[in-house]
């Protein structure tokens, strides 16, 4: 069970034991060239895949992992044909990136791009390559770190490559015949060409076989037996099966079906991706006879590359109008709805609702493509939900604001002392991933599975697999500033997976990000002074199918900092929450003041389908955004548009400011009754519509007698004093209750009792309910041990058959225990109870040291307990950057030409990661 580890982030090399597969289909933005320069590899614990346009990195469990796009314009050599890729003697990744133009006559460039820095070391070379449709031309293979081959329309290279050189032609060989795709296989090369042939030529270039055939192959791809080739064709013979020599074996004929690529599959069949004339993704399979045995429409698009799944299954890779599209499939080509993805969003899930979140002050807007992201069943409830932050000192307006629906006008990604880029993303993690972590640590204190990337790199203290961002590029973020919660197994204060450590969240997923208002304000026209306000986002929803009250929620853990020097007066947070239930045009506001929440519900009994919003017809939901542990002192609307109402969007920070305190744009208080502008009114209130809106007599929308448009409600808390680094904490709970009879619903009889048991369930712990058996215990031998879930109020059901809270055991085993909460929600807790004899246990990590520390010119690693002589030591920088490794050191290690600063020394032995520990190198 040892190993060795890369800390190369698009490597993760970690070994690991097999798990239960996961389905994923995700859609990520290109410009959408019509080509068919679409390939895809798994290589260890992700998936590498480019296009004309971009190439990027996902995580086995489908996450988009980094992403680099074209630079410039089509005419110049800016297209992708092919990526490799490489590491830096310091650890950093760089990509060796073949590109041409649309035209392709004036040859291709070869060129390093190191992320960071941009492409460097570009070289030419001459060669005409034809129709991009005719495909990846040029094509690369790496025999070594040092050798490439190019493989062109009329030529072919051996390339030396070198990051102080760059490139240099070995030698170049003339194609009899325009090559349509090259693979290296068995230390040969195994080519098809527009002629028809196959043909094998050793590494100088010489040819070892040739076999012609009547079709112009597309694509060739190792089987079991030999190989797959595609057909150019859509009709007729479309896959051939070819044997070790170039033979045919059978032969597939498809109608209206174009295959681009194939890989194996179980019992020497062949799995098969391509499209249709009818612009459809397929998916096929044949078994070792060349029989069809099923075939699976993945939606609009080409199907262009394919690879076996590495959790099992299969991943193909296509193109659908501007997005390219990663879908796993089970072995039977069966998978999931696709998902518009990027590298920093994430989508949050209960068993109900569906969240998108990102690294930006609006929650839940889809910022892909501006639309509303907090939906049930596919239709929307909520646009977005944005706070408002404003304080006064020495009578000076400090306010950060946000209409909504822009992008981080107030805000950036990052905290006041974290780069912006290095932290434009968001983390999701799942409860079942970090038991999963739990108890592959626990057994025996290595990690054998693979690791989620968002666990691998969650943002906390000091997390040395934080490497890179987006594109690549290096953190530059001290990592003592990394912000996110964890559970520190080893209790050295620094975050690391390979000590055991795990993230700290809440419910059974969670989705982490931080933002702060120390940027020059642009949302408003008059900008206002920042704050200095960082915030931290937890949002999280709980995997309970049992309780629609839990199920149809979702809670956001608000934490607003104060960064700055300055105590501000008359404080105010607010959150402007723009409803969108289903069709926009048609919502209502109100506010239940008991239960410090607003609510939205719609004006008709029938919520029209309008523009691109899908309605509810006649089954309309009530959503309600409540503040759990703060006071609900003002609530207001804003209106987008309305017949009686000018537009109140506010345009300056006073206009803000006055809105939390229930004042309209200009000061006007509000008043009880109509819309709220009563001119010469003194029933002056501080919440917006309080009756419920089944009352004829009361003050709410229904009884308002106004048209509106695009609603939106704003709730706020305060006066207070927000004092230098004091922290304002406040949980948001997003519920939709569905289906609600409208119009003007009874809010007190139906959603009122469900809003007040939410928060009983908050207030008395209920909602957090959960017990935590370890997931490894260890039995002394000749005794026992008792495994303990007690949850106040909750009932079991464990797999011995007791029902109590606990059960004493004496003999190992694994151990499930059914947890009815009192929510109603169910739980099922896992214990792996081990011997704890001298080889089941496990083994203690031996104590090492850094002497000295702060160092200067030298440093030495002492361990009583370790063989030093076949020890690895890794110095990284504050950045994770490998600056040295050496093996075999019991004496003093140099510090040669490494800058002074903090750094990390890593100590390793025989593939066992022994830890980490810090060194301060003193400047010289």
């Amino acid at each position: 069970m040892m190993k060795h580890l890369f800390l190369f982030l698009l490597l993760w090399n970690i070994t690991y034991s097999s798990f239960s597969q996961s389905l994923w289909n995700i859609k990520t933005t290109s410009s959408g060239l019509t080509s068919n320069v679409c390939k895809i590899r798994a290589v260890n614990d992700r998936y590498f895949a480019y296009s004309t346009e971009v190439f990027l990195t996902a995580g086995y469990e489908g996450t988009l992992t980094g992403i680099v796009f074209r630079p410039g314009p089509l005419t110049a050599n800016n297209i992708f044909t092919d990526v490799l890729e490489g590491q830096m003697p310091n650890g950093s990744p760089f990509f060796i990136v073949a590109q041409r133009s649309i035209q392709g006559s004036t040859g291709y460039t070869l060129s390093e791009y190191r992320p960071g820095t941009g492409y460097v070391n570009p070289q030419i070379f001459p060669d005409t390559l034809g129709s991009l449709n005719n495909g990846a031309r040029p094509n690369l293979i790496q025999l070594d770190q040092q050798t490439i081959y190019a493989f062109g329309r009329q030529f072919f290279r051996k390339i030396s490559f070198s990051h102080e050189s760059g490139f240099t032609e070995l030698w170049s060989k003339p194609l009899s015949s325009p090559m349509t795709d090259v693979i290296l296989h068995n230390n040969q090369f195994v080519l098809t060409d527009e002629a028809g042939n196959v043909q094998t030529l050793d590494l100088e270039g010489n040819i070892i076989w040739t076999v012609n055939y009547p079709y112009n192959f597309r694509s060739i791809t190792p089987v079991e037996g030999g190989f797959a080739a595609c057909v150019r064709a859509t009709t007729g013979i479309s896959l051939v099966k070819l044997s070790s020599t170039g033979q045919e074996e059978w032969s597939a004929n498809t109608e209206n079906i174009g295959f681009y690529q194939a890989a194996g599959s179980a019992g020497g069949g062949i799995v098969v991706v391509g499209t249709s004339t009818a612009g459809r993704m397929i998916l096929a399979q044949f078994n070792n006879l060349g029989n069809l045995l099923w075939q699976k429409d993945l939606g609009a698009g080409v199907a262009a590359s394919i690879v076996n799944g590495i959790d099992g299954g299969l991943v193909i890779l296509g193109r659908e109008s501007s997005f390219l599209r990663l879908i796993k499939t089970d072995e039977n080509g069966n998978t999931v709805s696709p998902q518009i993805v990027s590298f920093a969003s994430r989508i949050l899930k209960s068993p109900a609702i569906q969240a998108f979140v990102s690294p930006d002050a609006n929650m839940f807007l889809n910022t892909l493509n501006q639309i509303s992201g907090f939906t049930l069943d596919s239709v929307a409830t909520i646009f977005s939900c944005a706070p408002w932050i404003g304080g006064t000192k020495d009578d000076v307006l400090y306010l950060a604001g946000e209409k909504g629906y822009d992008s981080n006008g107030d805000y950036r990604p990052g905290w006041t002392t974290i780069d912006k880029a290095d932290f434009n993303r968001t983390w999701l993690v799942t409860k079942a991933d970090i038991q999963r972590l739990r108890r592959d640590f626990g057994e025996d204190h290595v990690l054998d599975e693979k690791l989620a990337f968002d666990i691998l790199t969650w943002p906390g203290k000091g997390n040395p697999h934080l490497l890179t961002k987006a594109d690549f590029s290096p953190i530059n973020t001290d990592p003592n500033l990394f912000p996110a919660p964890f559970i520190d197994n080893n209790g050295d204060g620094i975050y690391n997976v390979y000590d055991g450590d795990y993230p700290q969240i809440k419910g059974d997923q969670a989705a982490f990000w931080i933002i702060t208002d120390s940027v020059s304000h642009t949302e408003s026209s008059m900008p206002a002074l920042p704050l200095k306000a960082d915030l931290s986002f937890m949002a999280y929803t709980f995997d309970c199918a049992q309780s629609d009250l839990v199920s149809h929620s979702v809670f956001v853990d608000v934490d607003i900092i104060n960064r700055s020097n300055d105590a501000y007066e008359n404080t105010y947070v607010g959150f402007i929450t723009d409803f969108d239930i289903g069709c926009p045009t048609g919502d209502y506001v109100g506010t239940l003041v008991p239960d410090n929440t607003i609510y939205a519900y719609n004006s008709t009994a029938d919520d029209a389908t309008c523009d691109d919003n899908i309605g509810w017809g006649t089954q309309i939901p009530v959503q309600s955004m409540t503040l759990l542990n703060q006071s609900l002192n003002h609530s207001m609307y804003l209106a987008g548009s309305t017949t009686t109402l000018q537009d109140n969007v506010p345009d300056i920070p006073s206009q803000y400011y006055n809105y939390m305190k229930s004042l309209w744009r200009d000061g006007t208080p509000l008043t009880s009754g109509g819309t709220g502008i009563n001119t010469g009114s003194t029933n002056v209130v501080n919440h917006v519509f309080p009756d419920d809106p089944s009352d004829v007599q009361g003050w709410s929308m229904c009884t308002s007698n106004a048209t509106y448009g695009d609603i939106r409600g704003l709730a706020s808390h305060g006066p207070f004093l927000f004092a230098p680094q004091d922290t304002f904490s406040v949980t948001l709970q997003f519920t939709t209750h569905r289906d609600i009879p409208h119009p003007c619903p009874s809010i007190t009889t139906i959603v009122q009792p469900r809003i007040e048991q939410l928060q009983q369930w908050f207030n008395n712990g209920a909602l957090y309910a959960s017990a935590d058996l370890g997931q490894v215990a260890f039995l002394p031998e000749g005794q026992a041990i008792t495994l303990d879930a007690e949850i106040s109020g909750a009932s079991y059901l464990w797999s011995t058959g007791a029902v109590t809270p606990s059960i004493t055991v004496d003999a190992p085993g694994t151990f499930t225990v059914h947890i009815t909460l009192p929510t109603g929600c169910e739980q099922e807790e896992q214990v792996k109870v081990q011997l704890a004899t001298a080889v089941a246990q496990p083994a203690e990590l031996p104590s090492w040291q850094i002497q000295p520390n702060p160092a200067s010119t030298s440093f030495l690693v002492n361990c009583s307990d370790c063989d030093m002589e076949n020890a690895q030591i890794i110095l990284r920088n504050a950045q994770g950057q490998e600056v040295l490794h050496t093996t075999g050191y019991n004496r003093s290690i140099p510090l040669i030409n490494i800058p002074g600063g903090f750094h990390w020394v890593e100590l390793w032995q025989e593939g066992r990661y022994l830890g980490s520990k810090k060194l301060i190198i003193q400047p010289r």
